[in-house]
This record gives structure tokens, C-alpha cells and sequence, in this order.
């Protein structure tokens, strides 16, 4: 059983060591010409979008075309580890983002944020991506790189810098803000330090006045269901309420507990613990 564990462990590593960083080193054969990554832009119109502003598409020369997607298993069939790649298109061109999966992707339309793997927006400007797979001879093929433009809208880049985790959800866009931002430890009154952080989200909804937003509040599962759906539920609960005080429409909100459902990480370490213990706020599309 060790040994399982740790062949399975080592088999992690490399996955994230080969993937997180500039494949430098790689040997990569001749690329698959047939494969190619596609970068639809989304226009925003008046500066309000609760949709990613770049899907990127892995298609072919043909399906491009024609069909919506690459569905072609002769030549994706035998993937093991996969990522799309983003560059910056200027100086060293670092690595900036990436997407990444191991097998046969699932889908072949990837939405992507604008962020960095670390949580930073990303400045407006230019980019560019590839995708790259390794097949289960660990041979590496690539994509020719594709250049796109990057623009969000000045209402989001006023939320960036505040440490929060933001994504691009299928009903909208998500907000979270740690516990640890808002609360002390097992409590619901709101801290003093949290108002510069709710101040700019809520300067974000007045943006969207017409959109329903949910309040979520979660916890880890240390403790008992019960004690986690009141605590998470009352911190909500604070939020909601300072929301409502400062000018959001009482009728445009609801609020929830949802305890440690839905959890973002491992409840088995402290740091995972510490990320399922958040409060999201989500945006709403309108439901057309």
C-alpha cells in the first residue's frame, strides 16, 4: 500500500513540476499541424459583462470551419497530460497563465478569466496561447501560438488587488472573500479591516443593478452540520446586511448557509480547511 502511495505520489509531482512551469526542457516532436488552438474575444458592451472574456477552442483547420469542435480521437485519443498556455507578447514573453488537465479533455471550449494562476487580473494588452498535450509514449506535441487581445471592464479591475478569488461561474460570476478577511475565528460580527474590501465589491454591484446576487456563506466540516449551517448562515447573514446599509437593493439579494458544502479544497489540511472557510458572493446573469 506504501508503495502505491508513493509511486502515486511521484506521479503527481512530475505532473505539476512538467506543466506549472516553461517547458524548456521538453523535446517536443513535430507539431501536430492538424490541431490548432482558436481565441474567441468577447466584446464588451458598456464596460458590463458577467461572461469570461476569452474562450479559447481546440479545434482543426477543418472543424474550425465547419464543426463548432476538434472531435478527431486518432490524434487527441492518446493524451495523458494536456494544457492551454498563455504568454505575455512582450518582453520574455513569460508564462502567465495556464489551463491544464490530464486524459482526453473533456471538453474542447475552455473559458478563461484574464487572470494569472495566482489571482492577479492580468493588464489589457496583448497575449498570446498554444496548447500543448503529452501522449502515453511521453512524446510532447504543440500548437502553433495564437495572439489575442485582452479588456475588462474597469469595474472589475477596482476589485483586483483585494485578495479575493474571482471566477466565471455557468450562472454568472463568483466572489470570495476568505474568512479570515471578514471575521475573527468562530464569529459573525464583521471586522473593522473588511470595510475597504466590501466597499470596492459593492461599488461592482451598483454596476449591475438589475442582476440578482446570492450571499453564500460556507465553513470546513470541523464541528457538526448543524453548528456549521448556523455559523456559516449568520455570517451571511452579515454580509447581506452591510450590503443593504450600503445602498445594494434589499429585493436584489438573498442570502444563505450553506456549512461546508461545496468545499474548494482538501478539509484534510489546515490551509485547505482555511480556503473552504469563505463567504462568495455570486452575480447573476439574467435568465434570458
Amino acid at each position: 500500500m506504501k508503495a502505491l502511495n508513493i509511486k502515486a505520489f511521484f506521479s503527481a509531482v512530475c505532473f505539476v513540476l512538467l506543466f506549472v512551469y516553461p517547458l524548456q526542457t521538453a523535446s517536443f516532436k513535430s507539431d501536430q499541424t492538424s490541431v490548432v488552438l482558436d481565441v474567441h474575444e468577447r466584446v464588451i458592451s458598456n464596460g458590463k459583462f458577467l461572461r469570461p472574456p476569452i474562450t479559447f477552442v481546440i479545434g482543426s483547420s477543418v472543424s474550425l470551419m465547419g464543426a463548432d469542435f476538434f472531435t478527431d480521437e486518432d490524434i487527441l485519443g492518446n493524451v495523458s497530460m494536456w494544457q492551454i498556455q498563455v504568454f505575455e507578447n512582450r518582453g520574455d514573453k513569460r508564462k502567465v497563465s495556464f489551463i491544464q488537465g490530464k486524459g482526453y479533455p473533456s471538453s474542447f471550449s475552455f473559458p478563461w478569466s484574464g487572470f494569472s494562476n495566482d489571482g492577479d487580473l492580468l493588464p489589457d494588452g496583448f497575449y498570446s496561447a498554444r496548447f500543448i498535450w503529452r501522449d502515453s509514449q511521453k512524446n510532447f506535441y504543440k500548437t502553433p501560438q495564437t495572439f489575442f487581445s485582452l479588456s475588462v471592464p474597469a469595474s472589475l479591475k477596482c476589485l483586483s488587488g483585494l485578495k479575493l478569488r474571482i471566477n466565471y461561474i455557468a450562472k454568472g460570476l463568483l466572489i470570495s472573500v476568505n474568512e479570515m478577511a471578514l471575521f475573527k475565528s468562530g464569529q459573525f460580527m464583521l471586522r473593522k479591516k473588511t470595510v475597504k474590501a466590501l466597499r470596492e465589491i459593492i461599488v461592482f454591484l451598483k454596476s449591475y443593478p438589475e442582476n440578482k446576487v446570492i450571499v453564500r456563506g460556507y465553513t470546513d466540516s470541523i464541528g457538526t452540520v448543524k453548528s456549521n449551517k448556523i455559523l456559516s448562515r449568520k455570517r451571511a447573514f452579515s454580509v447581506y446586511k452591510y450590503l443593504v446599509k450600503n445602498g445594494i437593493n434589499p429585493d436584489q439579494l438573498a442570502y444563505e448557509g450553506q456549512g461546508s458544502d461545496n468545499p474548494i479544497a482538501s478539509n484534510a489540511t489546515k490551509e485547505g480547511r482555511a480556503k473552504n472557510r469563505r463567504v462568495d458572493i455570486v452575480i447573476l446573469r439574467p435568465v434570458v
